[in-house]
């Protein structure tokens, strides 16, 4: 096969290997907060198969205590779409299964499905050591 539809084909594949690939923690998310897509970086740093966070609301992944205003900044983000760095002047925090939180930085993308509609692609890392003063990236332990 070749021409368009072969292209849109390996375009896909290829798409869907870089998600997998990228060093960072990658999940995307759709307008009403439900997980889409959770690579395996972003299994590594929460310490969640994906399939236990797939088809739940983003907030999961985020301290008890933060999640009512998670909702409302969600809200606001898909209200005006753009990329940026989320949280710029707060901690922001990510959680473990067990509940115990570490410090994060996430960058936010809109992602608009033809058809379908917008969703959030959120890179997160984790921040552990940058914010000790080291320079050099942490490792994520194995949990």
């Amino acid at each position: 096969m070749t021409g368009p539809a072969c292209d849109l084909r390996i375009l896909e594949q290829i798409c869907l290997k870089v998600f997998e690939a990228s060093p960072d923690a990658m999940v995307v998310i759709n307008r009403a907060g439900v997980i889409t897509s959770f690579n395996v970086q972003a299994e590594l740093l929460f310490g969640v198969g994906r399939n236990e966070v797939l088809g739940q609301q983003i907030e999961v992944l985020i301290p008890e205590a933060k999640r009512v205003q998670h909702v409302a900044s969600r809200v606001a983000y898909f209200n005006e779409p753009k990329t940026r760095e989320m949280g710029l002047g707060i901690q922001l925090e990510g959680r473990y299964r067990d509940g115990t939180t570490f410090p994060v930085q996430i960058k936010l993308a809109p992602i608009v499905a033809d058809g379908i509609g917008v969703f959030a692609l959120a890179v997160v890392r984790r921040i552990t050591l940058l914010l000790k003063g080291e320079s050099c990236q942490e490792q994520i332990p194995p949990r």
